[in-house]
């Protein structure tokens, strides 16, 4: 029984899968990050900033713009907000003028929306559409598949 899971481990069809899965993994990873948790859309530099909350969470300016016109938010004294996401914390009553953009996230999702539009240099018919973590770059799905 060993020996049938380490042949089926040494198999290099199998060691690619597992790494294509990895990889996979890891682009799912900056998808989840450069989306809104609660609306599940992309951030951007209009009505949909991420805006930190002051328990350190981001979410995209509607959101939180739905968040505070909920009428139990002003029912609070004083004013607060419960965060949605796992922390659970209450947060005072923010003025959204005055929240605090997540800079460096929106670069992210400016850099990845500029990428999507652009070639794979080794297969040049095949669409940048993946962000591998571990060199830093965009890739295609066969560079995802064979080489990282």
């Amino acid at each position: 029984m060993e020996e049938d899971n380490q042949a089926e481990e040494d198999n290099p069809e199998t060691r690619l899968y597992a790494k294509a899965e990895e990889r996979k993994e890891k682009v799912n990873v900056i998808t989840s990050v450069t989306t809104c948790k609660i609306c599940t859309f992309p951030y951007n530099d209009d009505e949909r900033k991420p805006l930190f909350l002051f328990c350190g969470h981001t979410f995209c300016a509607k959101c939180v713009e739905t968040m505070i016109s909920n009428p139990i938010v002003s029912l609070r004294n004083p004013p607060a907000l419960h965060c949605p996401n796992r922390c659970d914390k209450i947060v005072p009553f923010p003025n959204i003028s005055k929240m605090r953009i997540n800079w460096d996230l929106l670069s992210m999702v400016e850099y990845a929306a500029s990428k999507e539009s652009k070639f794979c240099e080794k297969h040049q018919h095949k669409r940048l559409k993946y962000f591998c973590t571990q060199d830093k770059a965009y890739i295609c799905s066969s560079c995802l598949l064979a080489e990282h």
